[in-house]
Parts: C-alpha cells; structure tokens; sequence
C-alpha cells in the first residue's frame, strides 16, 4: 500500500514512521512553492498570531520581540515552530480547528490589534472569523504558489493533503483514480476537494500526523 501526503517528510515524520511500521510506502512532497516575502514595517499591535508553520518560520526568525507582546497559534504543530524560533511556547495555542481556536482565541484578544502574518494566498481562516471583534491586521510574509515542477505521482492507494493549495495544484495536474482514498488535514483542506470535484473526503481528526496515519490505520 502507498500513501502520498502534500508534504516533506522528515526523520522523525510521525505520519511516515507510523505507516512504515504498519507496512505501507510513503511519499511525501510539497506541490506549493514558498517564497519569503519582505516585511519592512509591522504596526504596534498586543497580539501576533500564526496559522502555519510556514508563517512562524518565515516571519520569526531573527526577529526582535517586541516587549509585552502575546503570541497565538492555529495548533500544536504551529505552537511548536514558534517555539524552535523564540525559544518559549506561545501564550495561546488553539485546537488547530479555525472555527473552536477563533472563538476561544476571541476570550483573551476581545477588542485588541491582532497582527496576523501568513501567506499572500492564506484563506485568513481564524481572522475572518474574528472580523469585527479583534483589530486584525493581516501581513503577507511569504508568497504561496503552485510548483511550475510538481512531483510525478505513483498509483498511490492513498492521497492526503494538508492544504487547500496543495489539493488545487495536485488536481490541476493529476485526475483522481478509481479507489483512491482521500484525506484532508482539516475542514478547510476538505472543502477545497469538495470544490475541486473529490466528493469522498475524510477529515482527519486533530490537524496533525499522528490523526492522518491513525485514520488510515484505523
């Protein structure tokens, strides 16, 4: 059995090392090119918040921290990278679900500016959802587009994206196999296939890997 999933896989790939031992390939590679984008100036805000692992790495590294500054993060996996670039957790981690983390994000960010870095093409999932409630300030910090070289497929029994633009450039190319199962890392992934024609989409339980191997183990 082979399972591809939308992107890079390190050593340490719980999705990869969990599949590995059940028997199964894995294939992983991004179908998005990512460029950093220049940021000259960032407004004063109480509030940085990230939706992506991308967002974190791009517009944390070597970046001063302003002083009584909080930081908010989609999920664990966000959470983490914004550890690896400042060395602390952020003081506000969600669920990784957009709807559940922007209603208890809104508990401790009621009526304060929230700068919300992310990619030129984010959906701004979380700051939609808080639109009017929060002083959201979006800043683009990286350019998101399809790879002019997308990997070439295999047959793979599996196909598991983990964005709405990794779904849309891997469809562009690529039709959908009889008998492939597709998985989507989240509800927003998952209605990005449903618009692309994927009408059998099954939703990994928590945004991250370990969830996406657990279901196709389970």
């Amino acid at each position: 059995m082979i399972a591809f999933i939308s992107r890079p896989l390190s050593f340490d790939s719980d999705f990869q090392n969990l599949l590995q031992r059940a028997g199964w390939e894995v294939q992983g590679a991004s179908l998005v090119q990512l460029t950093p984008l220049s940021v000259s100036k960032i407004p004063a805000a109480e509030w940085w918040f990230f939706s992506s692992q991308n967002a974190a790495r791009f517009f944390l590294s070597g970046r001063n921290i302003p002083p009584l500054l909080r930081i908010g993060a989609l999920g664990v996996a966000t959470a983490e990278a914004i550890e690896r670039q400042i060395g602390r957790l952020p003081d506000f981690t969600g669920n990784g679900d957009p709807e559940d983390t922007a209603k208890a994000f809104y508990t401790v960010a009621k009526k304060q500016r929230v700068i919300f870095p992310g990619a030129a093409n984010s959906l701004q999932s979380v700051q939609q959802r808080l639109e009017g409630l929060v002083e959201g300030v979006h800043v683009n910090v990286y350019d998101n587009i399809p790879s002019p070289n997308p990997p070439d497929m295999t047959d793979a029994h599996a196909l598991v994206f983990t964005s709405p633009l990794n779904a849309k450039a891997y469809f562009k190319k690529y039709a959908l196999s009889p008998g492939q199962k597709v998985i989507a890392i989240g509800a927003s992934t998952a209605a990005a296939l449903h618009n692309l024609g994927v009408e059998k989409v099954q939703i990994a339980a928590e945004p991250n890997e370990k969830a996406l191997a657990a279901l196709l183990l389970g």
